[in-house]
C-alpha cells in the first residue's frame, strides 16, 4: 500500500480490491496497473488533486 495515497480505511479497502483485480488479470506486480484501477474506483479524489495542480500551475504562469 502506498502510504502517500492510501490514508483511510476506505482507501485501504479500495487498494486491496484493486490489487485483487490486477491479480485476476495477471498483473499482480504491476504498480501502475493497480494504481489505474484504484484511481477508477475513487475518481472524485483524483479529479480534485488534478484540479489543484492545474490551479497552482496557472497561478505561477499568470
Amino acid at each position: 500500500m502506498p502510504t502517500n495515497v492510501v490514508k483511510t480505511p476506505e482507501d485501504e479497502r479500495l487498494w486491496q480490491k484493486a490489487k485483487t483485480r490486477a491479480k485476476e488479470q495477471g498483473k499482480a506486480d504491476n504498480y501502475g496497473y493497480i494504481m489505474g484501477i484504484y484511481k477508477q474506483m475513487n475518481p472524485d479524489r483524483f479529479k480534485k488533486s488534478a484540479r489543484r495542480v492545474a490551479q497552482r500551475y496557472a497561478a505561477k504562469a499568470g
